[in-house]
């Protein structure tokens, strides 16, 4: 959907120029585009049958969908159908289109560099530890990947390298002078520059009042894929440009990013 989507949005002088012809373009001419439509009508094919089931078994399922539907009173009808499905592409285009372009581009910077992987990996391990630490548990026979799941938040806060990872990798404006052009992954470990943090030397997330309010949760979600990703699989950069991701636990099953 993005993919078809984006390939009809092209902004132009108009755009920047007017705001007000921007605002009428994407209220009136935009939703009506071939491919928005063609998607949006797909979604709502399958929100509808979704939504039929929920309601015809009573289910109460733990999850975002079954929370909007519960919130909204919805109800089997039309109205509720257009809502729903307006509800997820919305959710698609804040939480997903951004997000996952910029995950993959930084597992493609991962990929191609197999100590920052190592790096990484060691730095999951003692955050999990001192995380075990700071709640004074039993270390002894503890299900770790279980124990990482159910404290992503703390664990996450503690992963300085990946963080900085991130910041390096967003990078828009000049750090050093005399480093520019140089991808340090660690350049921000213990600078008091968080991958949130906003500034005239960090502007992916905008600036002021106009800084992105959904950043935390973005960044949330990057790190959550990239540490599932390099602790459940052995990442490989492919010539094709493409990424392999293996299974490490036995009965191996390989995947190919391209």
């Amino acid at each position: 959907m993005f993919q078809d989507i984006s390939g009809e949005f092209k902004l132009n002088i108009w755009h920047q120029v007017f705001p007000w012809y921007h605002e009428k373009y994407m209220k009136w001419r935009y939703p009506s585009l071939g491919d928005m439509k063609k998607n949006r009508a797909s979604i709502k094919a399958a929100v509808e049958k979704e939504l039929e089931r929920r309601l015809e078994s009573d289910t109460d399922e733990d999850d975002l969908l079954q929370y909007i539907i519960k919130t909204h009173s919805m109800k089997n009808t039309a109205s509720s159908v257009e809502s729903l499905t307006t509800y997820i592409q919305i959710m698609f285009f804040v939480g997903v289109l951004t997000t996952v372009g910029s995950t993959i581009a930084l597992i493609q910077v991962v990929a191609n560099d197999p100590s920052l992987i190592k790096q990484l990996l060691e730095e999951q391990e003692k955050a999990i530890d001192d995380e075990i630490e700071a709640q004074q548990l039993q270390n002894d026979d503890m299900d770790r990947n279980a124990f990482l799941v159910k404290n992503a938040a703390h664990i996450y806060r503690r992963l300085a390298k990946l963080d900085s990872l991130l910041r390096e990798g967003f990078r828009q404006t000049k750090v050093e002078t005399d480093q520019m052009e140089e991808f340090k992954p660690f350049r921000f470990v213990d600078r008091q520059a968080p991958s949130t943090k906003v500034g005239s030397d960090f502007l992916l997330f905008g600036m002021g009042k106009h800084a992105c309010p959904g950043r935390w949760f973005a960044i949330h979600q990057m790190k959550g894929v990239i540490t599932c990703l390099i602790r459940n699989y052995e990442i490989t950069a492919l010539k094709s440009g493409g990424i392999e991701l293996t299974k490490r636990c036995p009965g191996n099953v390989k995947l190919d990013i391209v």
